[in-house]
């Protein structure tokens, strides 16, 4: 039997799975959990964006070799999917929305083993081969140290939301479940950690990359949605197995570390917080917008052009009266479920 992530689909399926993916994502969202949604100011930077991701479409379209292949991760491209699709909508046609939408998710699907989608709840990105390495490396742990390895998740994924705000799979991808003999393995992998191109001046952390892996029984309730979001995290991740494993740049590093490495990252993310607070909305909407073109950066990889968004734009924010709004407008909602319908 085929399983469900490997299953064939058209690409009027693939489109309005997409499209529903992004009504239950910003349904989801918090109303505040960002002082700016990205929608605020959506009216500013998406004919721009527009513009520079055709580009990027006509660059790579119809070419066998893959534009990124290890530099651009599949929550990476999912955070931007639907800012991409309505400015093509609303710039260009929906149907170079499709297009392109559906090219990203070409990226994404290769990025992953099977579908772009994770239809059966797992976040499948590592091969087994790399699997049965990670379940190598697990130790067992006190419950208390468990906990503090926890700890260290939580804050490494805030600290990652300081440096790329809503658009944190730009720093951060968590991906399992994967079987092996032991239980199901999952993954946290929080990474480029001091991102200078977007950030010229900090701070950061010492650090490039952190993963925390961790082991839970075979019938756990974890599952990914298709962005790639932990479901039901909140309650169930603390019910890990004890036996996990912490990996720092790369190198496996004894899991006692986890006590001042939470430290390190509270303390910056609180650094970098207080930085963002005294900042008015209108560099706050710079930096979000710059955020947003960071994701696209290595696509950019063969171009002479720079990754960042255009300056007039970026002169436009700063003179502009922001106005933050809490909802998706529904013209927006509306132009997206456009893109999903497809005759016949």
């Amino acid at each position: 039997m085929t399983p469900p992530s490997m299953m064939v689909e058209t690409d009027a399926e693939r489109l309005e799975r997409a499209i529903e993916g992004f009504d239950e994502t910003l349904d989801r969202a918090p109303e505040r959990r960002w002082p700016l949604r990205s929608h605020s100011v959506a009216g500013y930077f998406y004919p721009y964006l527009a513009a520079d991701v055709w580009e990027l479409f006509t660059l790579w379209a119809g070419h066998e070799a893959d534009p990124c292949p290890l530099e651009i991760r599949p929550r990476r491209l999912w955070r931007i999917l639907h800012h991409v699709t309505l400015s093509l909508a609303l710039h260009r046609s929906v149907e170079d929305a499709r297009r392109v939408l559906l090219w990203l998710l070409d990226l994404i699907g290769k990025r992953k083993r099977g579908s772009p989608f994770n239809r059966d709840g797992r976040n499948l990105l590592i091969s087994e081969t790399e699997v049965g390495e990670w379940a190598s490396k697990l130790v067992e742990l006190p419950v208390e140290q468990v906990r503090k390895m926890h700890r260290l998740n939580a804050i490494m994924w805030s600290y990652c939301e300081t440096l790329f705000f809503a658009f944190h799979g730009a720093g951060y991808e968590a991906h399992g479940l994967y079987p092996t003999e032991q239980g199901a393995l999952l993954i946290r992998d929080a990474y480029d950690l001091k991102p200078h191109a977007l950030w010229r001046d900090g701070p950061f952390v010492g650090l490039s990359s952190v993963t925390i892996a961790a082991l839970y029984s075979d019938h756990v309730d974890l599952c990914f949605s298709d962005s790639g979001t932990v479901v039901g995290q909140n309650e169930i991740l603390w019910r890990a197995e004890p036996k996990m494993a912490l990996i720092i740049d790369d190198e496996a590093c004894a899991p006692e570390a986890a006590s001042s490495l939470t430290a390190a990252f509270a303390e910056m993310t609180a650094r970098r917080a207080a930085l963002l607070d005294a900042a008015g909305l209108d560099e706050h909407a710079v930096q979000l917008v710059r955020s947003l073109w960071y994701q696209l950066k290595p696509l950019w990889r063969d171009s002479e052009r720079s990754w960042e968004p255009a300056e007039e734009m970026i002169a436009t924010l700063r003179m502009a009266d922001i106005q933050p709004q809490l909802i998706m407008p529904v013209e927006y909602r509306n132009r997206l479920r456009e893109v999903a319908r497809v005759d016949g």
